[in-house]
């Protein structure tokens, strides 16, 4: 719920100090971050990855881009030279924790990259480095939550003849990302519609997998206009319906049409995977 998580990060963000950090790396005591690429320099007119490394201490955790029902979601922003472009940040996907009263949150427990692509304009030209800065935010916790800041720089030098860096890591990160369904050989279908005057809408996603799948979880999008629940997930044989319920908050406007979903799922040999599914809240005839 919107207004438990708002009121618990306010409680926390008033109560405890946020450290500050400029370097490479900050090293914290719940959470170090440092600042990592795919390569070992920057060419013109190439894409590069660009990312922030989280790391935390057993039994913390940081948050996704919807924290749950309570937390406060990780940011990452880049802030890069003319010529350098940056892209969105990917999101791996998220794991589900109980917190201390039964709280849902969605997040990250031992590590997480969290990166974008870079694009190197043709025309770059003039310096040997590129100055790099990540804004970094987050709140880790455990049986207490610490929230935490760091202002990250760093120098990637630019080269005609760059190496590929930090292989493993990278392919590691491409490999957690979630992939639209249809990619995954997965066929998704969706049923329900939001009516207009708040009241609760019902919804459905329907999965046909290639192969029977397990441990089948789902991660709603963050969306501050609507007040979504938790899902009830059944799974037979090689299919799974994951219903909801959702409503419009009193005083809001959809954000989206949509709402982005996560579902994570294992193969019958265990191997982990992850789809995006987006659920329309509205039928066509509805949409102005």
């Amino acid at each position: 719920m919107h207004y438990l998580r708002d009121a618990l990060v306010t409680a926390i963000l008033l109560i405890l100090g946020i450290s500050q950090a400029s370097a490479l790396q900050l090293q914290g005591d719940q959470v170090t971050a440092q600042v990592v690429s795919d390569v070992t320099a920057a060419k013109p007119g190439q894409t590069f990855t660009l990312g922030v490394l989280f790391k935390m201490k057993p039994e913390w955790h940081i948050y996704w881009h919807n924290p749950g029902d309570s937390g406060l979601a990780t940011s990452v922003s880049f802030e890069l030279p003319e010529g350098l472009e940056a892209g969105p940040v990917l999101w791996p996907a998220p794991t589900r924790f109980m917190q201390p009263g039964d709280i849902l949150g969605y997040g990250y427990e031992h590590s997480v990259l969290l990166a974008a692509k870079v694009r190197v304009a043709e025309d770059f030209a003039g310096a040997t480095n590129i100055p790099i800065q990540a804004k970094t935010r987050w709140l880790s916790c455990k049986d207490v939550c610490v929230p935490g800041k760091a202002d990250l720089e760093w120098n990637l030098p630019v080269s005609d003849s760059p190496e590929t860096d930090n292989t493993e890591l990278f392919t590691g990160w491409e490999e957690s990302l979630p992939v639209e369904a249809f990619s995954a050989k997965v066929e998704a279908s969706t049923t329900g519609e939001l009516p207009s005057d708040g009241s609760n809408g019902q919804f459905t996603i329907t999965l046909k997998f290639k192969n029977a799948p397990e441990r089948v979880k789902w991660f709603p999008y963050s969306d501050r206009s609507l007040r979504v629940s938790d899902a009830k997930v059944e799974v037979e044989g090689d299919r799974a319906d994951i219903r909801f319920e959702a409503s419009l908050l009193k005083g809001h406007t959809l954000a989206s049409n949509d709402l982005p979903v996560v579902v994570t799922y294992n193969e019958p040999d265990g191997a982990p995977r992850a789809i995006r599914v987006a659920v329309p809240l509205q039928s066509k005839s509805s949409v102005r």
